[in-house]
């Protein structure tokens, strides 16, 4: 439950960075760069294959959303019918949109596509006990690019701090130099998170760059936080109530 909060949080804030951090696209490695504007997101499509766990009875779709505007992750379901067809319609904050649809079929991988507002994707989705067979995805403008990804999993490693970094004291440090220690061991992380997956260069690139605002707005924004929090590794409980007492003043 708390690493599902936790991924909600990484997604709202990556929802922000969408707008603040997304490069020009210049191919299919590159982000877009979406625009504020309302409008409206759809998705018409269809399961199809042989799997154990539908026979018919096919589990929940989710589908997520940026929203950079009001600054959360919109988040939707919908269940297929006894043939597979499922339909999307909900509000959009820009032109562009990076969505992505989870289900218990793609075991464990979601399914990232850039989608125009205004558009309606058609998409069918091919699976098997393993998961995602193939794809097929097109709005009326032509084929839609998408990447197949265990994004919790890789966003669980670079979440997670490694041992080692329980052990790095830093409450004693200026600024500067516990600026720059935290730059290395988010680098750090993302290299961790990254290193040895099959990934796109356009989802490498997102994971990086949205993975760097999620820890820095961690490490940096609730400074104060995290230096008491990591004082009590050092200290005895009576130290560190003083420490936090002094802190406070």
């Amino acid at each position: 439950m708390l690493m599902k909060k936790v991924f909600l949080i990484f997604i709202t804030i990556i929802s922000y960075a969408l707008i603040t951090f997304s490069c020009a696209q210049e191919n299919e490695s590159l982000l877009a760069s979406p625009k504020i504007k309302a409008g409206t997101i759809k998705i018409s499509g269809k399961i199809t294959g042989t799997n154990s766990i539908n026979k018919g009875n096919y589990p929940d779709l989710t589908l997520y959303v940026p929203y950079p505007v009001t600054i959360k992750a919109g988040r939707f379901k919908t269940q297929p019918d006894n043939s597979g067809n499922f339909y999307f319609e909900v509000p959009a904050e820009c032109d562009t949109n990076l969505v992505y649809l989870y289900s218990k079929l793609f075991k464990e991988k979601d399914l990232f596509m850039d989608l125009r507002s205004g558009e309606e994707l058609k998409i069918e989705i091919d699976c098997d006990d393993n998961g995602i067979k193939k794809v097929n995805a097109k709005t009326d403008s032509g084929p839609v690019s998408f990447d197949i990804v265990e994004f919790s999993r890789i966003v669980g490693k670079f979440i997670q701090p490694r041992l080692a970094e329980h052990y790095v004291k830093c409450y004693d440090l200026n600024h500067e130099e516990y600026s720059r220690l935290e730059m290395e061991i988010m680098e750090k992380r993302i290299d961790y998170a990254i290193k040895n997956e099959k990934l796109s260069e356009r989802m490498k690139s997102y994971i990086s760059n949205e993975g760097r605002l999620f820890f820095l707005s961690g490490t940096f924004l609730n400074y104060s936080d995290y230096v008491k929090l990591n004082y009590r590794k050092f200290k005895t409980v009576e130290e560190t109530k003083l420490f936090c007492s002094e802190r406070t003043k």
